[in-house]
């Protein structure tokens, strides 16, 4: 086995309640789920991903988020994982602010600020390659570069007809669904498309609320059908298949994917 291989985690959260309640719940309630996770995952993972809006400053902005959670992560990963890389969304101001952290061991070494949405509600980056806080949104890893995707970006890469700025994978954190459902079409046509567009492996992690079974879902897309539309696709026609382990809390069941890229 290459030891250069990268070895993601993709943590797919079941909640039995409402996105609302998943969005409310204590800051240091999700932390201490956090350092439950780091203990629980494989010792030889180097990437952790975590949903989009794991952290909900709810209507404060994020930004004074990001040195509290700099300072939290860093601890537990020196802690549990002196290698591991946590990405991680936080939101602000009622979710118009969205953004992706990667943390390591020295803190935060990228930031990524969302740049599309299906509407105007939340605040983008003026570009989908933008520093934020003198922060690039891609971060190198066991000589590899990998890229930040808050949620609907992964649309904007294939719909902006977006180049690749010399990434190997890209890095989804993903708010995610309920009963009201959109799953599918995220991960066929999202996580697809911009595997499709930029010729590279996608990884994304998510929440699943009102106990919506993400058993199936496909954390991590490949594309390998040339310029055929990603609608023609199911899941298994795009899947990377994962070594899966589940981890049960009290709070949430968590669903973990591992890869290697």
């Amino acid at each position: 086995m290459n030891s250069e291989n990268i070895k993601i985690c993709s943590a797919l959260f079941q909640v039995s309640s409402s996105f609302k309640k998943w969005d409310t719940t204590d800051t240091a309630k999700k932390f201490l789920l956090l350092e439950n996770l780091i203990s629980y995952i494989s010792s030889d993972t180097d990437i952790l991903l975590l949903p989009a809006g794991f952290i909900n400053t709810k209507n404060n902005i994020a930004k004074p988020a990001f040195k509290m959670a700099e300072k939290i992560v860093r601890k537990l990963i020196k802690k549990h994982n002196p290698k591991l890389h946590v990405c991680l969304g936080i939101d602000g101001l009622n979710k118009k602010e969205q953004f992706a952290l990667s943390i390591n061991q020295s803190g935060i070494i990228a930031i990524a600020r969302k740049f599309y949405h299906m509407d105007a509600s939340v605040k983008l980056a003026i570009t989908p390659f933008d520093k934020e806080n003198n922060k690039e949104r891609f971060f190198e890893i066991n000589t590899k570069k990998a890229y930040l995707a808050v949620c609907y970006d992964a649309f904007g890469i294939s719909r902006l007809k977006l180049d690749n700025p010399n990434c190997d994978f890209i890095l989804n954190v993903v708010h995610g669904f309920d009963n009201s459902g959109g799953d599918s079409d995220f991960a066929r046509k999202g996580l697809a498309g911009a595997a499709k567009k930029w010729g590279l492996n996608v990884y994304a992690s998510a929440v699943f609320a009102n106990s919506r079974n993400p058993a199936n879902w496909t954390a991590g897309v490949r594309w390998t059908h040339g310029n055929n539309s990603v609608k023609d696709y199911k899941y298994d026609d795009i899947r990377i298949h994962p070594k899966v382990d589940t981890f049960m809390t009290a709070f949430t069941t968590i669903y973990l994917r591992y890869y290697e890229e």
